[in-house]
């Protein structure tokens, strides 16, 4: 499982700041930020097969050991229906995008020349800067 925690306190509390500024709940905000990132990395995840980007995932409370099934067909779209089979958002507390498959771990180093510079954190940066671009228009 790829874990990116760092940073991961001062980012909450701009996440609070934001939701404050907003007039939302943390909780809202971090929903959002979730489905957002969840859609950036998906959509930058390299297609061989569409496995990998099938595999993604989201859970709350805790963490899915669950591996990701392959699609019916080399580079099917997946349908919403079976991508929404891999979201549990009934948990309380941490939010997690998991993607079990053993190689996503390379293609997050860059492994694929189609993400030479993987997903997860360039999704987050976009994701980061959206958000401080949002607040300083408030």
């Amino acid at each position: 499982m790829i874990s990116n925690t760092a940073n991961v306190k001062a980012f909450t509390k701009d996440i609070d700041n934001f939701a404050m500024l907003m007039g939302l709940t943390p909780e809202t905000v971090k929903k959002k930020m979730a489905f957002d990132l969840l859609n950036k990395i998906t959509s930058l995840t390299p297609v061989k097969t569409g496995r990998a980007r099938a595999s993604w995932g989201i859970s709350v409370g805790t963490a899915s050991t669950e591996p990701g099934e392959p699609p019916t067909k080399k580079g099917e779209k997946i349908p919403l229906s079976r991508q929404q089979s891999r979201i549990n958002t009934s948990g309380v507390g941490t939010w997690f995008i998991y993607n079990n498959l053993p190689y996503i771990q390379r293609l997050e180093e860059g492994w694929s020349q189609q993400a030479p510079i993987g997903m997860v954190d360039l999704a987050l940066a976009d994701l980061e800067t959206e958000m401080f671009e949002a607040m300083g228009r408030l």
